[in-house]
């Protein structure tokens, strides 16, 4: 039985597991299963049984194929959980929104345009998959992610500020660091810094996406001031998509001055890299899953507060 006041947990009923499992069992082994669900799967892979929700049974299930995928929705943020040592043949996409962070942005909660996937089977796998921008500005194939100096200060004053609220926040990070938000990225794609059309670097993901957001930053939402991740904590979000549902688009609570739901998402896709010369020019290359090459060259900062 559902615990949850909206009625919904996640996994699957005895009778749909049964189902499944029949079904599954005329599809040969060599072929790609693909099985869509509207809640992820990720985090609940080790729950089994009627308790569990028959999630790590349907695991058992999908692993006996060559390849599986998982294609998620419902958290409206973009993030692709790879496969584990347990479940060596399961990877699911768990896709951002067209409608974006709660119907309210132009932007999912981690940054992610909102969108959608593309996916393109060839033979027993896919051949490709990438992700798609639907609002204008982001609605290219090659718009795949985003730059930020370290000390990039982002949102603007709220609108409504009777209760004293800014939304102003910043990262935390000096002048010499380079942030890229890629919205599609995993452990397979390769980001690398060039400075002054020399290659320099790659840059490394930022691991932690467990901050508790509001009780980890410190700062009083001014620009002057902004709200910022304390010094010591690692967090992988995108402060700028912060500033922007605060400053821009009012989604904060009256009642306790704080981001409300939707300002803040975990992202699994911000990477990081120290630059040799602050000044200069960068340029950001990113290599996706399956060759394809992308570059950006722009940085967002509190004067990007309207796309």
């Amino acid at each position: 039985k559902p615990t949850s006041t909206r009625d919904y947990a996640t996994g699957f009923l005895k009778e749909q597991y049964e189902w499944l499992k029949q079904d599954l069992e005329v599809v040969p082994k060599d072929k790609m299963v693909v099985l869509c669900v509207h809640i992820p799967l990720y985090g609940k892979v080790s729950a089994s049984g009627e308790s569990g929700h028959y999630v790590k049974e349907v695991h058992k299930l999908l692993n006996q194929y060559a390849e599986a995928h998982v294609i998620s929705g419902h958290t409206h943020i973009n993030r692709n959980e790879e496969p584990n040592s347990t479940f060596k043949n399961v990877y699911e996409h768990n896709v951002g929104t067209v409608c974006g962070t709660w119907w309210a942005s132009t932007v999912c909660g981690d940054g992610t345009p909102n969108g959608f996937s593309v996916f393109i089977g060839e033979g027993t796998g896919f051949s490709e998959w990438y992700y798609m921008g639907y609002n204008e500005g982001m609605n290219t194939r090659d718009y795949q992610m985003r730059l930020y100096r370290g000390n990039a200060i982002t949102g603007a004053k709220i609108n409504d500020n009777k209760n004293g609220v800014e939304g102003y926040y910043s990262f935390n990070f000096g002048e010499d660091v380079v942030l890229a938000n890629v919205f599609n990225a995993d452990s397979k794609w390769k980001i690398s810094v060039y400075e002054d059309g020399e290659y320099s670097g790659d840059m490394k993901k930022i691991s932690d996406t467990s901050a508790s957001y509001t009780k980890e930053t410190v700062g009083s939402y001014t620009f002057e001031d902004p709200r910022r991740i304390k010094d010591g904590v690692v967090a992988a979000n995108d402060m700028w998509v912060v500033g922007y549902h605060m400053g821009v688009l009012d989604r904060y609570s009256l009642t306790n001055k704080e981001p409300s739901n939707g300002s803040w998402s975990g992202n699994t896709h911000m990477y990081k890299y120290k630059l040799k010369n602050k000044d200069a020019k960068v340029k950001v290359v990113a290599i996706d899953y399956f060759g394809n090459r992308y570059e950006e060259t722009k940085f967002y900062d509190y004067r990007d507060n309207a796309i």
